[in-house]
């Protein structure tokens, strides 16, 4: 890119009004960020050259945390009940999983440290571990893969004052929640109309057969999620055949909270291998079992019942009502 092209380059009218100046490293304030960076190792008479990738990759992670929770703060605050709220709400969700694929693609760097040098490294990370990570954690509460059951047993490693922000994002509607209400407005301004009317005929005895077999509508889901309202589920259903414009948004921004806990859990599952090959048995500089502590989180992270129900209904011999 030219500065001619550039926003921040020279002339045109982004060099005009109070910002007139601004420099590209001023902007994104370059010397705080690249002075971040502070290997404990370089004061010792043997400073380890993986300190910094080190350093790097997890910092790397909190921007990207960071930024997923503003994109998911942007869907939170959107009126559900509006009939755009759909439309507005997509572009971010995809953000979101793009960040998330992003995340588990960059977790694959992990591999290129030198287990000896971390192993060399570790006494100076002291009780410092990941699973103090809070923006990850309020990730998952915003997503709603944690709820105050939970919390106590992932926020074990952190503050008091961190521990009453994960119990307070665990007490606010969580995405999941905020797409159910979504959905439910969407059935209100369906309902009367033929596809709806025959979608709830025809979903009607499934859903009575799943109730009577597998515990419809709580879906044998763990209690960490809510029962989903009849409402949201059937707008979700009614969707599937995406053959108008509306319904494909909606059939998206459900694929896309779906990717976002499939995105999740199989970050859980990446980092616990890459743990392993680091560290075998050793325990986390945290304390806890290392890679067994991971692999069990992973297995803990419970599906919504949105997911659930989008997995239900694309079983072989489940029709969908056209």
């Amino acid at each position: 890119m030219t500065a001619e092209a550039c926003p921040l380059g020279r002339g045109g009218a982004a060099q005009a009004g109070p910002h007139a100046g601004l420099r590209y490293a001023g902007y994104l304030r370059l010397d705080q960020v690249l002075g971040a960076q502070a290997p404990l190792s370089a004061d010792t008479a043997q400073p380890i050259h993986d300190e910094h990738f080190f350093i790097v990759l997890h910092q790397a992670h909190e921007l990207w945390f960071r930024q997923w929770l503003v994109e998911a703060g942007a869907v939170l605050q959107a009126d559900a009940q509006a009939p755009g709220f759909f439309a507005e709400a997509l572009p971010k969700l995809h953000r979101m999983v793009e960040i998330q694929a992003l995340l588990n693609q960059q977790l694959g760097l992990l591999a290129t440290l030198d287990p000896l040098q971390f192993l060399a490294m570790r006494p100076l990370l002291g009780s410092a571990s990941g699973s103090q990570s809070l923006q990850f954690v309020l990730m998952e509460a915003t997503l709603g893969t944690l709820d105050e059951t939970r919390a106590p047993q992932v926020c074990t490693m952190m503050t008091p004052a961190e521990n009453a922000q994960v119990l307070a994002t665990c007490r606010q509607p969580t995405l999941h929640d905020q797409l159910a209400r979504g959905l439910a407005a969407e059935w209100q301004r369906q309902q009367a109309t033929p596809a709806a009317k025959a979608c709830q005929a025809q979903w009607a005895q499934a859903l009575t057969e799943r109730e009577a077999a597998q515990g419809w509508p709580a879906l044998a889901l763990p209690a960490a999620f809510a029962r989903l309202p009849r409402a949201a589920a059937l707008a979700a259903l009614l969707a599937r055949p995406r053959s108008q414009p509306r319904e494909r948004l909606v059939d998206d921004a459900l694929d896309r909270l779906c990717q976002l806990e499939q995105q999740l859990h199989r970050w859980r599952l990446l980092h616990a291998e890459q743990v392993r090959e680091l560290l075998d048995e050793l325990p986390g500089t945290g304390g806890s079992s290392g890679h067994r502590y991971l692999s069990a989180n992973a297995a803990a992270q419970p599906h919504s019942a949105l997911r659930t129900l989008r997995q239900w209904a694309a079983r072989p011999g489940i029709q969908v009502p056209a």
